[in-house]
C-alpha cells in the first residue's frame, strides 16, 4: 500500500497524517510504515524573500516600523484617523473591542 498526504501532528513519536485518499487504507496495521518527507520550500522561499526585501528596500516599511521591529527605542507615533463604515452588510455591528 502507498499513499500521500500532509503531516498534521508529531507527538510522542507518533505521526498524524491527513491522507489524500480514503479508500483502501490499511487501518489495522500500526507498525512497519515508512514515512518519506518531501521538502516543499514555498513558505520558506516567501519568508526569505520578505526578509530580503525588509533588509534592502527602504520603501518596504516606514522608518518607524523598521526600527520598532528591530527592537530599537523609538518615539511612539500617534495617527489621527477617523474610521467610518466598519459594518458589513448582513452582519451585526462590531462591539467596542473590535471597532
Amino acid at each position: 500500500w502507498e499513499g500521500s498526504g500532509h503531516v498534521l501532528r508529531l507527538e510522542d513519536g507518533q505521526v498524524t497524517l491527513e491522507l489524500r485518499q480514503s479508500g483502501g487504507v490499511p487501518t489495522e496495521i500500526e507498525i512497519g510504515f515508512i514515512l518519506e518527507v518531501v521538502w516543499k520550500s514555498t513558505s520558506f522561499d516567501r519568508m526569505q524573500a520578505a526578509l530580503k526585501t525588509f533588509a534592502v528596500d527602504d520603501t518596504s516599511v516606514s522608518g518607524y516600523l523598521y526600527h520598532k521591529l528591530l527592537g530599537h527605542e523609538v518615539e511612539p507615533q500617534a495617527l489621527r484617523a477617523q474610521v467610518r463604515g466598519t459594518a458589513a452588510p448582513g452582519l451585526p455591528e462590531l462591539n467596542a473591542s473590535q471597532a
